[in-house]
């Protein structure tokens, strides 16, 4: 639309203005919300996640050791000179229970805040249809829709923007895959965490993080040097996309200083790491990750009453 507008009216800028409002506009706790539209909350926007990472290290580390006297230097070097296992470091259970936490928050507020805008829908339907498709049809429909990305195949002006958005869903898909098969493989098998390349839970994990950091930089490229097809950006794009960088250059940094046994810098970057985890999932409700609640609803209402996207609509004169 952007690139044939005859008024050079930008719509595409429109609804990601509108798409921002929305997100801030149906999440709660409002506060929460605002550290992701401006630079200056970014202070306040690492309080969460750097509390949630301290009292993990306070439950998983500092309390079972005694408190906090800690050994002297000569036993820590010790100790680092073992074989690098995080899971030693911080117990994989502990991990899940602080991860469910940042869950259970987000998924709170992302309910809360879906059903506030499917609501809204609801009301704002000026000719109900006499016959509506079910909802969970509709859903699944929707989400076959999004997986395949037909919507962005239909697009003939910007069709480079696709393969940007495939990549981020598909690798961050992989690295959710390969994080369930790591908690099946510690909490329920009662194996220790210390895979090689080969492990196929390292291969899938290192797929995604290579999927997502291509999705990524093929966006931030796209932003930088193709604006007029990307679209304006502004500080809610660039915070989520800040975000997603951190945790997957944290997230290979991690694997390759593991690799070279530098065990005090892994160990550190491990809790660098934490904190980005935990900012990406207690901020999900509030960033651009939300629009996956809100466009697959409002694309599940438009299948629902008969709509799709892409079809010409009949205009009365």
């Amino acid at each position: 639309c952007s690139t044939y507008c005859p008024r050079d009216a930008f719509p595409g800028d429109l609804m990601a203005a509108v798409r921002a409002y929305q997100i801030e506009h149906y999440a709660a706790p409002k506060g929460l919300g605002k550290v992701t539209s401006a630079p200056k909350y970014l202070p306040l926007a690492f309080i969460p996640p750097i509390l949630l990472t301290f009292f993990l290290v306070l439950a998983a580390v500092i309390i079972p050791e005694g408190g906090l006297d800690f050994p002297d230097s000569a036993a820590l070097e010790a100790e680092f000179e073992k074989e690098i296992l995080f899971e030693e470091f911080i117990s994989s259970i502990w991990i899940d229970v602080f991860t469910l936490i940042a869950f259970g928050f987000a998924g709170t507020v992302a309910y809360l805040g879906g059903r506030r805008f499917w609501n809204g829908i609801r009301q704002s339907e000026v000719d109900p249809p006499a016959v509506r498709q079910s909802f969970a049809k509709s859903l699944l429909l929707t989400f076959k829709d999004i997986l395949a990305h037909t919507y962005f195949g239909m697009c003939k002006a910007n069709k480079p923007r696709g393969h940007a958005h495939r990549g981020i869903l598909y690798g961050f898909l992989l690295l959710t895959l390969a994080t369930t098969l790591a908690f099946i493989w510690t909490t329920i098998l009662g194996k220790t965490l210390s895979l090689g390349p080969a492990n196929p839970i390292k291969i899938i994990g290192n797929l995604g993080g290579a999927a997502l950091l291509f999705g990524l930089t093929w966006m931030v490229w796209r932003r930088l040097v193709r604006r007029d097809e990307a679209g304006k950006s502004g500080y809610f794009d660039w915070y989520f996309v800040g975000i997603l960088y951190a945790i997957t250059l944290t997230g290979f940094g991690l694997e390759i200083i593991r690799y070279a046994d530098l065990a005090t810098a892994a160990y550190s970057l491990y809790i660098v790491h934490l904190v980005f985890y935990f900012m990406l999932f207690t901020y999900l409700p509030f960033t651009k990750f939300a629009h996956i609640i809100y466009r697959t609803l409002a694309l599940t209402h438009a299948r629902q009453i008969g709509r799709k996207p892409g079809e010409k609509l009949a205009v009365l004169l």
